[in-house]
């Protein structure tokens, strides 16, 4: 399955998950920002579909809004990861 992370001015394929999310260059996706935990959380496939696990705990993990421990992705939801917000983006069908 291909999920796509589109930002405001990005957009991230996820080829192949688990991916982890954090400001640690080694984070698989790294983002540059304060209030973005060295490993915020991470995404993985959960009976076929994408969920998101946050592993920062303090920091906290976003879904449409909502504080998140762990969380399916639906395609059109919104992610929030520090200071960033992406759309889920993925086919359904597959």
């Amino acid at each position: 399955m291909k999920v796509k992370l589109v930002g405001a001015d990005s957009e991230i394929v996820l080829n192949d998950l688990p991916v982890m999310i954090g400001r640690n260059h080694a984070a698989d996706i790294c983002l540059d920002d304060v209030d973005t935990g060295e490993f915020q959380c991470f995404i993985e496939q959960n009976d076929g579909r994408p969920s998101v696990v946050d592993i920062a705990g303090g920091l906290g993990t976003f879904v449409n809004g909502h504080r998140i421990k762990r969380a399916a992705l639906m395609p059109g939801d919104t992610l929030g990861v520090g200071r960033r917000n992406f759309t889920i983006r993925y086919d359904l069908r597959r």
